[in-house]
């Protein structure tokens, strides 16, 4: 898991590394008023006989400075020149590939019906923290718009994790600033294997004065899930040079049991499973 982070920390850097650009220098006469003021321009004229300087202020006014009024000024002074904040172009036509990393709380809430071979299981609701990396391509039709293919593989968590599926996007900020806004949603095919204890009935015993007791063993037994997952959230995309980004989302996850079966369960105990899973994505996009 750690390697893959590296890698998209690796891609980031470089990007934004090439996205850099040399600064600019620009150069004032500057002269400094007994008051506290500063004023930055260009030394027209110098009096040296009276010390009366004629000054042209950076925004083109002309002022006429006795000495007495300034306490000094200083020529041809380099200041790093602000860049103009510059609205980086995105995609809106074309093909894009993303690369990334998904960690997530998948949840499980059970309920378990007791029966002559099993009388405990899991009850309520519990969670796996589940990890997977991510790849997938599709195309925009607009800056707004975008669909798509897009597959989980997984790295941590639960066993035998696949999710594969359709991706759209709508894009819904004013282009105003290099980080885009925008609501995903996909809707995918998910297996995965989750493992449960059960306590099985061995045999039933009777205590001194009649009453029954279970005799019993814990059976581990995992179940294979097909699901439909139908995952909706909220995704900001930090533009970068050459219109490539990186995305964060945060997602929520409605999971539907397509199917479930049980590994070497003979009996099979009666349980009754929903799923869902929330949390965040980072993506790599070229």
């Amino acid at each position: 898991m750690k390697k893959y982070f590296f890698l998209l920390l690796c891609l980031f850097s470089i990007s934004s590394f090439n996205a850099q650009s040399d600064s600019t220098k620009l150069v004032y006469d500057v002269i400094y008023m007994k008051d506290g003021r500063v004023f930055k321009g260009e030394i027209l004229s110098f009096n040296e006989n009276n010390g009366t300087i004629i000054f042209k202020n950076k925004d083109g006014s002309k002022y006429t400075f006795k000495a007495e009024e300034y306490d000094r000024y200083r020529e041809n002074v380099a200041y790093d020149a602000k860049k103009p904040f510059e609205i980086r172009p995105r995609k809106e036509s074309g093909i894009e590939f993303h690369v990334g990393f998904n960690l997530g709380m998948i949840s499980f809430n059970s309920d378990f019906t007791e029966d002559e071979n099993f009388d405990r299981g899991p009850e309520g609701g519990y969670s796996y923290v589940n990890s997977s990396i991510r790849v997938g391509v599709g195309k925009y039709f607009n800056r707004q718009n975008y669909a798509g293919i897009t597959a989980d593989i997984g790295l941590t968590g639960l066993k035998n994790y696949f999710s594969a599926g359709f991706r759209y996007t709508y894009q819904y900020d004013g282009y105003k600033k290099n980080v885009a806004f925008y609501i995903p949603i996909e809707l995918k095919y998910t297996s995965l294997q989750e493992s449960s204890t059960f306590d099985h009935i061995d045999s039933t015993a009777q205590w001194v004065g009649g009453e029954k007791y279970n005799i019993t063993s814990q059976r581990e037994i995992k179940t294979n899930y097909s699901l439909m997952d139908l995952k909706i959230g909220q995704g900001f995309s930090f533009i970068m040079a050459n219109k490539k980004s990186l995305n964060l989302e945060l997602f929520f996850v409605k999971s539907f049991v397509l199917s479930s079966k049980m590994i070497d369960a003979q009996p099979e105990p009666k349980i009754s499973t929903s799923i869902n899973s929330f949390g965040l994505s980072l993506m790599y996009n070229i």
